[in-house]
């Protein structure tokens, strides 16, 4: 798992993240690509990876009461308030199944990288 910060973040805002973080140079494409799933707020690179036809989410917070575009078109997968609830908590028991799908193979490949 990696982290896509906005072209605009610093990076060392993120120093105590476990979670790796991509360098900025990289292309957001190729990342995209080879990504199992897409899991971000609201941005166009939601919009874009689910034109790749890679999974994508939103834990967007309906400002407004409105979904993201993405959401609207229905190319991004939104999740209700409870359910951003339980995966912020990370409350295993109650996740969403897609995600947990994603995230089992997130965890089988990272320990067949360990492995290897």
């Amino acid at each position: 798992m990696f982290v896509k910060l906005h072209p605009r973040e610093d990076v060392d805002k993120y120093n105590f993240l476990s979670i790796p973080t991509i360098p900025k140079e990289m292309d957001k494409f190729e990342v995209v690509q080879s990504a199992f799933f897409v899991l971000g707020i609201d941005s166009m690179l939601l919009l874009e990876s689910s034109l790749l036809e890679v999974p994508t989410y939103s834990l967007s917070v309906n400002a407004g009461g409105k979904l993201s575009i993405g959401e609207r078109l229905g190319w991004v997968k939104s999740f209700s308030q409870r359910e951003r609830d339980l995966i912020l908590t990370t409350n295993i028991s109650h996740l969403n199944k897609d995600y947990l799908r994603h995230r089992d193979s997130l965890l089988t490949i990272s320990s067949i990288l360990q492995l290897s």
